[in-house]
């Protein structure tokens, strides 16, 4: 899976089998966290399912429900982040 191109667009990347659990679990967001060198409050997570951003909020990530590309932009402006 590693070799899919994209994965080079990111910091890093959090693979559920590697790390033995999946998300909503609160490891596979330690270990990207862990990966990053950052606290949950630094970081913005994105994902189209509800559930999945509600647990990262609750861990004090930043969250947005991913509905379309503009709502995305709107979202990560409101945040004073530039792409």
């Amino acid at each position: 899976i590693k070799a899919i191109e994209v994965f080079d667009l990111f910091d890093s990347v959090s693979v559920s089998c590697e790390v033995g659990v999946m998300k909503p679990g609160e490891r596979i967001f330690h270990d990207a966290l862990g990966k990053l060198g950052l606290a949950a409050e630094e970081c913005v997570y994105i994902d189209d399912l509800a559930e999945f951003v509600e647990a990262a909020k609750a861990m004090g990530f930043y969250g947005i429900q991913y509905v379309s590309y503009e709502d995305l932009v709107k979202s990560l402006g409101a945040l004073e982040i530039e792409f």
